[in-house]
């Protein structure tokens, strides 16, 4: 095999896995109800924060979900100036999961030093989707966790074999607002510290 097939061969899964994650988005982007059970409320308090009310409020007004208040307020914006629609919210969710994809990616390839490695591993995470709930395009908070983790990770991986502060304080800001999104962040967050404690601080090893 020439190394043009092989190049194409691993680059296959993430245009075949991509390209129907882009039709099912393109598709329920613009469906005018919700989606998902928890879509709704979300889009109710996102509306609530644009016009300056309170998200988390006393019972008899408002019951929030339990969940910390960056994803609304990075969608309250939209919201104030393209109406309360749903496709807001679904598209700030496929841009998180764009970013996600492509922390990934350089993560792989940093590690791995091809692009072979990399485009199988961004092309797996599109694979999932189906099987993961189909919520990386919902009006959910739990995509903009994900990528702010996974961009975090990426920027720790880079300051361990650069020693550039810069990527250090890039992880750290990602790393500690993703709780902010969603408290799961919060395990991401600790698992890095921890790694961060008990390992010495060396660049990573390349396999």
């Amino acid at each position: 095999m020439n190394r043009r097939a092989a190049h194409f061969l691993c680059l296959l899964p993430l245009i075949v896995f991509a390209g129907e994650v882009l039709y099912a988005f393109c598709f329920r982007v613009g469906y005018p109800f919700g989606l998902e059970w928890m879509e709704g409320d979300l889009l109710i308090a996102a509306h609530r924060l644009a016009h300056g009310q309170a998200v988390y409020s006393r019972p008899d007004q408002w019951i929030a979900y339990f969940y910390p208040p960056l994803y609304l307020i990075l969608w309250a914006p939209l919201v104030y100036f393209c109406g309360p629609a749903f496709w807001t919210g679904r598209l700030l969710s496929m841009l998180a999961s764009v970013v996600t994809c492509i922390a990934l990616g350089g993560f792989v390839r940093a590690r791995t030093g091809g692009w072979r490695p990399a485009w199988l591993a961004m092309g797996l995470f599109w694979g999932f989707y189906q099987y993961t709930g189909q919520w990386l395009d919902l009006c959910r908070v739990d995509a903009l966790m994900l990528a702010m983790a996974a961009a975090g990770i990426g920027a720790y991986a880079k300051s361990r074999n650069t020693g550039r502060m810069i990527w250090r304080v890039a992880s750290v800001l990602l790393l500690g607002s993703s709780p902010l999104a969603k408290q799961n962040g919060s395990a991401f967050l600790l698992a890095v510290g921890l790694f961060d404690m008990l390992v010495p601080s060396s660049p990573l090893p390349s396999p």
